[in-house]
């Protein structure tokens, strides 16, 4: 990244993410041939300049299993009491804005229709949604995206 100061366009924190990654997976490939080895490598990431986040579920193999990835997108992530279990943290959805986004690798609680499973070889990116001009509470997009649009293997059929 040019300036590190300097607050960037989710498109350009894509690109860098991407070109990291592929650097990444050059750096590895090279020490594989020196050393003869052929293992996986499992890069999730995850980076945010304060409003912007970029997360990354990717395995360098076509065809191997990658790390999980999930999140969770709904208008609050609180505590429900179940009167019998004590407290259980849902999504809550009490209005359509997307105003809490969690990512992370395992799910954090046991209720699955919160969460959905970040494809493999993709790029997760949350921005605050400027389109709700004058509104108190930050609403928040989620785009997932193949990786292999914004780095430098586009169309090698990585996403797969």
């Amino acid at each position: 990244l040019p300036n590190l100061h300097k607050r960037l366009p989710a498109a350009e924190l894509q690109r860098a993410m991407a070109a990291t990654v592929s650097l990444i997976c050059g750096l590895v490939a090279e020490a594989q041939a020196a050393c003869s080895t052929n293992e996986v490598s499992l890069l999730n990431f995850v980076l945010s300049d304060g409003q912007t986040i970029i997360a990354t579920r990717f395995v360098d193999r076509p065809g191997a299993q990658a790390a999980t990835l999930y999140y969770a997108s709904g208008s609050s992530f609180a505590a429900q009491d179940d009167g019998q279990t004590g407290s259980e943290y849902t999504m809550s959805h009490e209005s359509r804005q997307q105003c809490a986004v969690i990512v992370t690798s395992e799910p954090l609680s046991a209720s699955s229709h919160d969460w959905l499973a970040v494809p493999r070889n993709s790029i997760v990116t949350i921005v605050p949604d400027s389109t709700r001009g004058g509104s108190q509470t930050v609403e928040l997009r989620v785009l997932i995206e193949p990786l292999d649009q914004h780095g430098p293997w586009a169309g090698q059929g990585w996403a797969g």
